[in-house]
């Protein structure tokens, strides 16, 4: 990953759960999100509020892709990134309550790799990385809050300066890179979730896939939510935008998402905002 960001700008849905009454000079929340997007110069947005049980407010604003001009509506569908790892640990606790996981055994009764795991202890006179072996096993506990020492190198510095120096960084769904501190000593932004959707995988026998459309978007009626697009759901697709170094946005090139080689528990999922919403309910 570069140093700078690679910000997908077709970020999903607000799920605003927070009153607009503070927001002076604002008439609704139409306007606000009208205004914002006009400001910030946004390609889209959609939006819905809702209670345990009642939607109290929804709205789409913008346009599907640059060249079309097809407005959005609050069933179009994006890509929802890390908005995936509420989800994913969802199954995790599922399992949990089913007794076929715990929150604080190690990770590496189920997945071995875990069980050889290096930290990063520094760098020597050359700048070349030093690791040592972990103390703490790394556990479910873990990998749900963020304290694994399993680092996104986009939001740590300790990560891009390892890669800088010359670390090895594994490609995969879930890479397995050294752990940037001591399990449980900190807590830093990462590839726990990833590494949760693929306990649910190990656990279960399922792909994540297969895991989140029986036991969880099945069950709760999220019919436009899932690793893979259809061909027959792709006009309804928000197109991604990447943020440039100069700050502009450069549109992907808009075409179907072929369906991945694996499924990531740390980002991958389309959706729309009602759909969510029901997931956001549910909780």
């Amino acid at each position: 990953m570069p140093t700078i960001p690679r910000r997908e700008f077709s970020q999903f849905a607000l799920a605003l759960g927070a009153s607009v009454r503070g927001l002076r000079g604002a008439t609704s929340i139409d306007d606000i999100l009208r205004t914002g997007i006009q400001r910030r110069n946004i390609p889209a947005v959609t939006a819905m509020v809702a209670t345990a049980g009642k939607i109290t407010y929804q709205g789409a604003f913008g346009t599907r892709d640059a060249a079309s001009g097809v407005k959005v509506t609050p069933d179009s569908i994006f890509a929802i990134a890390s908005m995936t790892k509420a989800i994913t640990s969802v199954a995790a606790m599922q399992l949990v309550d089913q007794g076929k996981l715990k929150l604080d055994e190690p990770v590496s009764k189920h997945i071995p790799e875990f069980a050889t795991l290096e930290v990063l202890d520094g760098y020597d006179s050359t700048g070349k990385p030093i690791v040592r072996p972990v103390r703490t096993p790394v556990t479910l506990k873990h990998l749900l809050t963020h304290t694994s020492g399993l680092c996104y190198d986009t939001w740590s510095e300790d990560m891009q300066k390892y890669e800088k120096a010359g670390g090895a960084v594994p490609s995969g769904v879930a890479p397995l890179v050294p752990l940037m501190f001591e399990p449980g000593t900190r807590w830093q932004y990462g590839y726990g979730a990833d590494w949760t959707g693929r306990l649910v995988e190990t656990v279960s026998g399922l792909t994540l896939e297969q895991y989140f459309q029986r036991n969880i978007l099945e069950p709760l009626g999220m019919q436009d939510t899932s690793f893979i697009l259809p061909a027959e759901k792709f006009d309804r697709l928000v197109s991604r935008f990447d943020r440039q170094p100069d700050g502009s946005l450069q549109e992907e090139p808009r075409t179907l998402p072929a369906p991945p080689a694996g499924f990531n528990g740390g980002g991958g999922l389309y959706s729309t905002a009602p759909d969510y919403i029901k997931f956001t309910q549910m909780i």
